[in-house]
């Protein structure tokens, strides 16, 4: 694919959602510096994609159309897609916790692994013994081993918001005993995709500047580099690291260098629009820093803006803040679930609030609609939305998360957390998150307004939507085994699922849903120790 084809590719299959206006979205503008791929960077383009996913009639899967690759924990999370090389080929960028490695995309063979070193290495032999030992044991059992066997990755992982620049070269956080950093890996051999991962740079962060992880990274529309700390530092920097510029997110008192991210002053990623608006939530605001071209803002006169948000859980919002409409004739937003027990869906003005909106009662003026997050499951449904919005036009995907997971991470349940508490454990049969929900933007009325709900046992995983068949992809679960579920966008009915099987090598644990470029979909199943592709035969029907 030519550079910049996936984008004009997005602009092109872009569909506009039920109560929308008529004229057709913008799809989100393509970052000319990031690789011009299916998967760039963590939740880039509202996790659209212009890919066509299956839509074959609903089954079980066959053994040849499911290839599970064994990466080790955490190492399949968010797993990033390159840039053609000469020879047409792709790859995927995968790890984080004990190497960094390259997959050829079609085939997900190993090209090359670089040991980072510092954590125990998960060989392919040691992750077939734990998938075998959990599938066989009783839901307790497994709770118990999965809490041990997580821990410490998850403890050590560096981060799952990565992203890989248009020179194919790939952004990743990185801790140490000498302190946290950006580093840049890339091909010894920029032509030959196989060829040897080399460390090409690396920048310390300043120990006076911050001593916290570095929690999520991305690239403004003019090439630099930009990320923020879990204790709310936010750092641009020079693409050669020749010079940077910061900026302090403003909070009460200091922050620890929260080891947690779910507990961390920031605990969610970076989205920014082609203005080099930067937005990011904090455990009350919801933040656009500006970026001028030369230093990072929070001046109202250089575009940037604060805004609160309702917070009753006290860890605040788990979304990445997610921009929706781009056109110069849309309205220009970026939605959230704020921090509500049983959330709500907020947008907010990402520009110039318009000089006739009033505003809403008890909310800031920017905040330009508000509307609860209902899946329909029961009447007295548990909502709790950790994933950010997928959104497709002026339409934006919320599903349900198991927020028994999160109690442990609530400060009445720390001591328990430290007891060992196997009570937040999820991704187990038996143990999953229902429902999720279609939210659109009315323009013509200004209002946020569900347009539909799904029942369906989603687990916990960032799911897609794809304008090339018209459907939002999902992991989810149905009679204690792991599926594939495809949800129709415009009527929100289950329009296909496929069923892997009961196995823990499939258990997604809170990564992305990404549908490839041949139209593949693959899953992050980290909490297989690994990631997952489905290939459905007759996927065209």
């Amino acid at each position: 694919m030519k550079k910049y084809a996936l984008h004009t590719m997005l602009c092109l299959l872009a569909l506009a959602p039920a109560g929308a206006s008529a004229q057709t979205p913008t799809a989100p503008i393509h970052n000319p510096f990031l690789a011009d791929s299916a998967y760039p960077v963590a939740h880039g383009y509202g996790d659209l994609t212009p890919f066509a996913g299956p839509k074959a009639s609903s089954r079980q899967l066959q053994v040849d159309e499911i290839a599970w690759k064994k990466v080790g924990p955490i190492n399949g999370y968010a797993p990033i897609f390159s840039n053609p090389y000469p020879n047409g080929k792709r790859v995927i960028w995968v790890g984080g916790y004990d190497r960094v490695a390259k997959l050829d995309a079609e085939s997900l063979e190993v090209l090359t692994t670089y040991g980072l070193g510092g954590n125990t290495y998960f060989g392919e032999e040691e992750i077939d013994r734990h998938i075998a030992r959990m599938d066989a044991m009783n839901d307790e059992q497994v709770a118990v081993y999965e809490q041990n066997l997580w821990r410490i990755p998850y403890r050590s992982v560096q981060s799952a918001y990565r992203m890989i620049s248009r020179d194919n070269e790939l952004y990743m956080p990185y801790r140490s005993s000498e302190g946290i950093a950006l580093r840049v890996f890339a091909d010894s051999d920029p032509a030959d995709p196989a060829s040897d991962i080399v460390l090409k740079r690396e920048w310390k962060v300043p120990p006076e500047l911050s001593r916290a992880n570095i929690m999520s990274v991305n690239m403004t529309y003019d090439g630099w580099v930009v990320m923020v700390t879990q204790d709310g530092v936010m750092v641009a920097l020079a693409r050669d690291f020749s010079q940077h510029k910061t900026l302090k997110l403003p909070r009460k008192g200091e922050e620890p260098a929260e080891a947690n991210f779910f507990a961390a002053f920031v605990r969610n990623g970076l989205t920014v629009d082609n203005q080099n608006g930067i937005y990011v939530v904090t455990r009350d605001n919801l933040h656009r820093v500006q970026w001028t071209g030369s230093k990072l803002s929070l001046d109202e006169a250089d575009g940037a803006w604060s805004a609160a948000y309702p917070n009753e859980v006290s860890i605040g919002s788990g979304t990445t803040p997610t921009p929706m409409g781009w056109g110069p004739k849309e309205d220009h937003l970026v939605i959230i679930a704020d921090g509500t027990k049983g959330n709500r869906a907020m947008a907010l003005w990402r520009d110039k609030i318009p000089s006739n909106w009033k505003g809403l009662p008890g909310y800031d003026r920017r905040v330009a609609g508000v509307t609860p997050i209902v899946f329909g499951v029961s009447p007295n449904e548990s909502i709790q939305v950790e994933n950010a919005a997928v959104v497709y036009g002026y339409g934006a995907f919320f599903n349900n998360f198991d927020n028994s997971f999160l109690t442990q991470f609530m400060p009445k349940a720390k001591k328990a957390a430290e007891r060992e508490d196997t009570s937040g454990v999820v991704h187990l049969p038996g143990k999953v998150s229902a429902g999720g929900s279609r939210i659109d933007w009315d323009p013509k009325n200004r209002t946020l307004k569900t347009v539909w709900k799904n029942q369906t046992n989603f687990v916990n995983t960032v799911c897609t939507v794809s304008s090339g068949s018209n459907m939002v992809y999902c992991w989810g679960m149905r009679d204690r085994q792991w599926t594939l579920e495809g949800v129709d966008w415009k009527s929100g009915a289950s329009a296909v699922h496929y069923t892997l099987g009961p196995s823990k090598r499939y258990d997604a644990l809170g990564g992305p849903i990404i549908v490839d470029h041949n139209g593949d979909v693959n899953c992050a199943c980290s909490g297989g120790l690994g990631m997952v592709r489905v290939r459905v035969k007759n996927a065209k029907e």
